[in-house]
């Protein structure tokens, strides 16, 4: 959590990981959740544009950059406040999927 490369490759993971279900999802938001430790980044993408949340930070190629910053996983699942915001993305993906 604390390594730039460590968040840059979790970022680069689920982006990944976006692209390779893409074409096979049937609901209008893709959820996915990358987890360090108890701390959590919820990735959000609309089918309709394609558009991912959190936004892509591009890398620059002659300096150091942070593309996937620490605030991203500022939620914790130890905390209620963490807690309460997986709930609510279950419960909207299980209120999307309910109709399939």
């Amino acid at each position: 959590m604390h390594h730039i490369s460590t968040r840059k490759e979790a970022d680069k993971q689920m982006r990944e990981m976006i692209e390779n279900v893409f074409d096979d999802v049937a609901v209008d938001i893709l959820y996915g959740v990358s987890a360090i430790g108890t701390k959590f980044c919820v990735y959000r993408v609309n089918m309709e544009s394609g558009y991912i949340e959190p936004e892509a930070i591009p890398d620059d190629p002659i300096r150091v950059k942070d593309t996937a910053p620490a605030v991203r996983w500022e939620l914790d699942v130890m905390t209620i406040e963490g807690r309460k915001r997986l709930l609510e993305v279950v419960g909207h993906i299980k209120t999307m999927c309910g109709p399939l």
